[in-house]
């Protein structure tokens, strides 16, 4: 079925060149060399832990949805909504599970992809990732020209990308901006470009202070530094999309958006260590890239990955004393190691959600619709909005988004994925910086009118940097108003009420509780323990 499909325009020219197309089978060959992931078992469980070998997971995406229950924030009530059904299939060393798929997908027209990575089991979380064994980076939008009296356009971007490569030098491939990669895969308007690792790079170990594992957090700095070095103006007219290590790619011999053939080819058909791509630099477009300080490296591989197991962790005297007065507490962060509680999380009046629904139907561009839709319903979830109705507004504005980007067409179930993040834990955590890199907007932050915290609260004047004139100082001023009022009607002498009731609090617990501790005065009175440590006597 894949020998029927249209090639791609990228695919004819690549094709023109002499580029030697890869077959599906031989690519994820090449990805996942023959030995590298574990035999097949009927469960993930009981794998051979010894060995070291784990299965990658391909994503299958159906036509058929399922009816999901999820509980709205703001009233309790359950709410039943269609939900796209997505089949995940384990792949094992026979790659069995590839040319299954591929045959089903290639027959239905669904969408199918996989990352380069191994898991542990069939979920793609990120406790469950293991090794990666190909550094993937895709780019949209490559730059055509129209070549007057000629039908198809000139592929200008995929021109300069190849000489960015060094495919004009003599001999090919030594004198690029950056290091050529293994091949390339062309799946549409945009093209996957893929360096394959001599040896796997570890995703897990050594946890930093974030929770998260330090090897994955270094690789995911070099790949955003390094995908703003590839994806230039010369290259290509649309955002760079900054997309993390785990992102699945459509599988080569599948179908594109526009129902063509995602063929790959082999460029340099070479393969790198971590040193080579880390060690990289360039001077030809914008600023020097620099992806990581050699000092702060992990160039660990698998080949001398300390891989023994973890001892089991000891209860010590004081987790046991904290197992016995908060057995609830206990449970939760340390046997299941669950985060706090809401971390972070704040509200916001319906007045934001409003302004944010109008600031992403503005100028609508491809590449960022899912995520604009994405973090409306995170604003939804943050303003106390029902989901019915983000649920209604992301259909809406989805509607809008089909009519730009005929080249990649806005599906239905992307919409739907996007509003079921009303239901999301963290939803309510999300902050501006990763909405504006996401959604690729434009939110200015409040701070103090860029003014220090003595200028913004004491400074009887300041300066609007912008024009340059003076301006009174608002906060002040309303300050002064209402502790001159105060003072006015005999409230106050001097400071407001209350402000130091919590010293002489805290001062009169300790004479009445000699020896006692900050948290027994913050049970006992109530009082923040910021608050305690200042009065601390």
């Amino acid at each position: 079925m894949a020998n029927k499909l249209k090639r791609t325009v990228l695919s004819k020219y690549m094709h023109g060149l002499g580029f030697e197309s890869i077959p599906p089978h031989e690519f994820y060959r090449a990805m996942f060399p023959s030995g590298e992931l574990i035999e097949w078992c009927p469960n993930p469980k009981y794998q051979d832990e010894t060995e070291w070998k784990y299965n990658a997971v391909l994503l299958q995406f159906t036509d058929k949805t399922r009816t999901v229950p999820k509980r709205c924030k703001l009233t309790g009530d359950t709410i039943y909504v269609e939900k796209p059904i997505v089949k995940r299939h384990m792949v094992f060393d026979d790659l069995l599970a590839i040319d299954r798929v591929l045959e089903q997908a290639n027959k239905t027209g669904n969408f199918c992809c996989m990352a380069p990575i191994s898991y542990c089991g069939r979920n793609r979380s990120a406790k469950n990732e293991r090794f990666l064994y190909v550094l993937t980076i895709e780019i949209d939008h490559l730059i055509t020209e129209k070549v007057p009296g000629k039908r198809d356009k000139f592929q200008k971007g995929m021109r300069n990308l190849l000489h960015q490569w060094g495919y004009n030098n003599t001999p090919r491939w030594t004198k690029g901006l950056y290091q050529p990669p293994t091949a390339v895969t062309c799946s549409g308007s945009g093209v996957h470009l893929h360096w394959f690792l001599k040896e796997p790079y570890p995703l897990f170990g050594k946890k930093s202070s974030l929770g998260e594992s330090d090897y994955a957090f270094q690789w995911d700095e070099f790949r955003r530094k390094f995908t703003n070095y590839i994806w230039n103006d010369a290259v290509s007219n649309g955002w760079v999309e900054q997309e993390s290590h785990s992102q699945a790619f459509r599988l080569v011999g599948s179908t594109s958006k526009q129902g063509h053939l995602v063929e790959a080819f082999w460029v340099t058909g070479k393969r790198y260590s971590i040193e080579e791509l880390f060690d990289q630099k360039g001077f030809a477009v914008g600023d020097r890239m620099e992806p990581a300080p050699r000092e702060g490296w992990y160039t660990t591989t698998k080949k001398d990955f300390d891989l023994t197991k973890k001892k089991e962790k000891i209860e010590t005297p004081k987790m046991l004393e904290a197992k016995a007065l908060y057995p609830e507490w206990y449970q939760r962060r340390i046997v299941e190691k669950r985060p706090p509680l809401a971390p972070g999380s704040w509200e916001a009046s319906v007045n934001v959600y409003n302004w944010y629904k109008a600031l992403i139907q503005d100028r609508p561009t491809v590449g960022c619709r899912y995520w604009r839709l994405y973090t409306l319903a995170q604003y939804g979830a943050k303003c106390g909005i029902p989901y019915e109705q983000v649920a209604a507004d992301c259909v809406e504005i989805g509607e809008l988004f089909k009519t730009v980007g005929e080249e990649k067409p806005f599906m239905d179930w992307e919409i739907q994925k996007a509003a079921l993040t009303y239901f999301q834990p963290n939803a309510a955590e999300s902050k501006i910086d990763f909405i504006t890199r996401r959604a690729q907007v434009t939110i200015h932050k409040n701070k103090r009118n860029f003014n220090k915290q003595y200028d913004h609260l004491q400074a009887p004047t300041l300066v609007n940097k912008q024009t340059g004139r003076p301006v009174s100082n608002v906060c002040k001023a309303n300050r002064e108003l209402t502790l001159q009022y105060m003072r006015e009607n005999g409230q106050i002498h001097g400071r407001p009420p209350g402000s130091g009731s919590k010293r002489e609090a805290i001062e009169e617990w300790q004479l009445a509780n000699p020896g006692g501790t900050k948290m027994e005065c913050h049970r006992a009175t109530g009082i923040s323990r910021p608050t305690i440590d200042k009065w601390w006597q």
